[in-house]
């Protein structure tokens, strides 16, 4: 058995060198996306009016809010008189049937105080069972904060 040395030349090595930058960008090139579709059959069912029973540490009231889709992500909805307090529409994420409502923060009309609201929730079928949480700028009053424990039923869904 011999030995075979191959020695490469200048010619050589420039095609392997651009042989593999093309190899490393067309395969370097991918990567997750960082907010990847909801499951859109999903997400159409968190669409939709509801009527919630909201048990606020106790205090149980009913009133109605309204879910749509947002133009602010592909896993984004906006929720409309959100804790019957709300006159903005605050937003959640959607990820299967589980809904985050991140840390939003809102002035009160005044703008003598901000409100920031967070929560979680999970869809099954046509309920929405969900926790959340009111914080009340310090200044104005840090005896306020509040949270509760909702069930959203769809409307027209029996």
């Amino acid at each position: 058995m011999t030995n075979k040395i191959i020695y490469f030349n200048q010619k050589h090595c420039s095609i392997i060198i651009v042989g593999l930058a093309f190899c490393t960008m067309l395969f370097g090139g991918c990567q997750k996306d960082d907010e990847l579709p909801a499951d859109v059959s999903v997400k159409q069912q968190f669409l939709g009016s509801y009527i919630v029973e909201d048990n606020d540490e106790g205090d149980i009231s009913s009133y109605n809010i309204a879910i749509f889709d947002s133009n602010k992500g592909n896993n984004v909805i906006e929720i409309s008189n959100f804790g019957d307090l709300m006159k903005v529409n605050i937003t959640a994420n959607i990820n299967g049937n589980k809904m985050t409502i991140p840390s939003q923060t809102f002035p009160n009309s005044k703008n003598t105080y901000t409100i920031t609201l967070t929560g979680e929730g999970t869809l099954t079928g046509n309920v929405i069972n969900y926790e959340y949480n009111f914080f009340v700028d310090e200044k104005y009053d840090d005896d306020w904060d509040f949270g509760g424990s909702c069930t959203a039923t769809k409307l027209g869904s029996n």
